[in-house]
């Protein structure tokens, strides 16, 4: 019966992480927005911990197996709606429901396990339940999204509840009045024998925001940052309960006070933490480390300070509630504190990323109608994910797809760096709190810290702080420019690739910069069609120092191809010897008149037109050497 119970624990506290991998199939299913979403998880929580306190005053008057049954009824019902629920609010309403049975069943459980097992073994059974329901959660709640739905993570609750009702019924427990969990005062009215441990709860609730960061931030950057399927996020979170489950026998073999496990707890969490803020790259292997010094830090602090809140603590049941509420509204907090800063942080990575996107298709290797079509494919592909982070796809150009995922990745990584460093800083506060510490426990923070420093240390020396976005050239700088197009059609990519960085440089913003903001407008103002225009001009100019230009004559035999002229007139023009022709015309002069008579406007207008943007460029060039060799003729005769 006792395993029953203790499962009935672990689900209830597992419920407050459990839908994490979840929430993107939530989210689609039941077309909710983000916003809404997330309330999934805050409501569970800050029912649970508001609620805690309330449910242990209960047990003052009923039996605990009456309440503790009463409570894992109404979990496993709530846990069956919230199977069914039909909309997003519905599906909230049913956590709160789910909330409220569940902080029934915590308190009543605690006291079915002590009267079972004695106080000693029921309030450690009771604890390391709890702190593997926490520690799984995320596990078990991505396994079952992707082997079955997201539903299923409540379906599999339902069972397990029901037949914990009877074993709940079954042990003998007295109310809280008949035994010395309270006294009375001269007027007969009960009172708390002890006062709550101040220092264990705050502690517990600063950890419990700072974990957030793991438990919750980690596996969305994962699933929706990352891109890996929930199963794959699943089994990679999964370091942290079982480095937790390792925590205990570790801290026996050191032989480690309480003080001493809780500061190096709080350490090794700050630690893994920092980890995860620099990782050298979006290989899943990078959050391993970091994840083992989470899960040893969970271990060594969370059942640690709550059974110092608990224990030789009467009325007991009160004291537990407390440490349930410091728990969960520490989760609520960490919530609050750390999903403005990732989310702001995120859009404010949006740019980078589609500059580092931008540079990459315009430096591309191929040519200009292919560009064309590349840019065209990934625009179609962000905007039918918009809110999400793609997986963009080009089959055809795998070396260029791998390259822009990349960006991707480190644009996501960035965004979510400074909210694991804001957790950190709360493990950090959480430690501040148990300040003064004794030899003992500042030898086990310093052990914890050398560590942490290690594995902080080779992530670091990896490239870990430089993860983030390529950063953009500066565009009144010497750069190679290249391109895979030959006579015409070449010469007009390398003029707008230098033209794109002198408008850019007069203009005091990057090239990509420049390139999406005319690509988003499609209407040039009247300072940037200058700059457009000048530094087309100035590219002109830097292609003549270099000796990059071909002849005239290099392109004439192109341009006359593509002229409508009569027959005679074009015969003429082909009859001109190229050393005339050469010796007649430069091609920066050639080149000067295209961009004069170049309609910026129009050609900015045709940009989803792959065949009229060709046509733009080739027919300014060849248009301009083909009248500069009809006025030679005129000039000859």
């Amino acid at each position: 019966m006792r395993w029953l119970l203790a499962v009935t624990v672990a689900l209830v506290l597992a419920d407050s992480a459990v839908v994490t991998l979840a929430l993107p199939d939530i989210v689609e299913h039941l077309d909710a927005s983000v916003t809404q979403v997330a309330w999934v998880l805050i409501a569970y929580n800050l029912v649970l911990g508001i609620a805690a306190v309330p449910a242990a005053a209960t047990l003052r008057w009923t039996s605990p197996r009456h309440i503790g049954a009463l409570g894992i009824a109404v979990f496993a019902g709530a846990s069956a709606w919230c199977a069914v629920a039909g909309s997003i609010d519905e599906l909230i309403v049913a956590r709160c429901v789910q909330a409220l049975g569940g902080a029934l069943a915590l308190v009543g459980c605690l006291e079915l396990l002590v009267a079972d097992g004695g106080e000693r073994r029921g309030v450690g059974t009771w604890i390391t339940a709890g702190v593997i329901g926490t520690a799984a959660g995320p596990f078990v709640g991505g396994l079952l999204t992707q082997a079955i739905s997201w539903e299923a993570i409540f379906i599999a609750q339902v069972p397990f509840a029901a037949l914990a009702v009877p074993a709940a019924l079954w042990i003998r427990a007295e109310p809280a009045t008949t035994h010395a969990g309270a006294s009375r005062t001269t007027s007969g009215q009960l009172t708390d024998r002890h006062r709550p441990a101040v220092r264990p709860h705050l502690t517990l609730a600063l950890l419990s925001a700072a974990l957030t960061a793991a438990l919750f931030l980690l596996v969305l950057l994962l699933v929706e940052g990352w891109r890996h399927s929930p199963a794959t996020a699943a089994l990679t979170v999964s370091v942290v309960p079982v480095a937790a489950l390792g925590a205990r026998p570790l801290a026996r073999a050191l032989r480690l006070s309480d003080d001493a496990e809780v500061a190096a707890g709080c350490v090794l969490i700050a630690g893994g933490l920092v980890g995860l803020a620099l990782p050298p790259s979006a290989a899943l292997g990078w959050t391993i480390a970091p994840q083992a010094l989470i899960g040893l830090g969970l271990g060594l602090t969370v059942d640690r300070l709550t059974d110092r809140a608990i224990r030789d603590r009467l009325p007991r049941p009160r004291h537990a509630a407390w440490a349930i509420g410091s728990r969960h509204l520490g989760v609520v907090v960490g919530l609050a504190i750390l999903t403005p800063i990732f989310t702001a942080d995120l859009l404010d990575a949006e740019r980078p990323a589609q500059e580092a996107i931008a540079s990459l298709v315009i430096d591309a290797p191929l040519p200009p109608e292919e560009k064309v079509e590349v840019a065209r494919r990934l625009g179609a592909q962000l905007v039918e994910v918009r809110g999400q982070v793609p997986e963009l796809r080009l089959p055809d150009q795998p070396d260029l797809e791998v390259a822009l995922n990349s960006q991707l990745d480190r644009a996501v990584s960035r965004a979510f760096r400074d909210s694991y460093l804001v957790g950190a800083g709360l493990a950090i506060l959480a430690l501040l709190v148990l300040v003064p510490l004794r030899r003992r426990a500042l030898l086990a923070a310093a052990l914890a810290l050398a560590l942490s420093g290690g594995v902080v240390g080779v992530q670091a020396a990896a490239g870990g702080g430089d993860f983030t976005p390529t950063l953009r050239a500066d565009p009144c700088g010497e750069r190679p420019v290249t391109s895979q197009a030959e006579g015409i059609d070449g010469l007009a990519e390398l003029l707008v690739l230098r033209g794109l960085d002198g408008a850019a440089c007069i203009l005091g913003v990057t090239r990509e910069a420049f390139v999406l903001e005319i690509g988003r407008d499609r209407e040039l103002g009247v300072d940037q069609e200058q700059a457009l225009r000048e530094g087309l001009l100035a590219a002109v100019d830097t292609l003549a120092e270099d000796g990059d230009l071909p002849p005239v004559s290099a392109l004439a035999e192109e341009a006359l191809d593509q002229a409508d002229l009569n027959r005679f007139l074009l015969a003429a023009l082909r009859a001109i010897p190229d050393g005339v022709i050469d010796a007649a015309l430069k091609t920066d002069d050639v080149l000067r008149r295209a961009i004069a008579d170049l309609d910026l406007r129009a050609l900015l207008g045709n940009l989803d037109d792959t065949s009229a943007l060709n046509r733009q460029l080739e027919d300014a060039v060849t248009g301009a050497v083909r009248e500069a060799l009809i006025d030679r003729v005129r000039n000859l005769f």
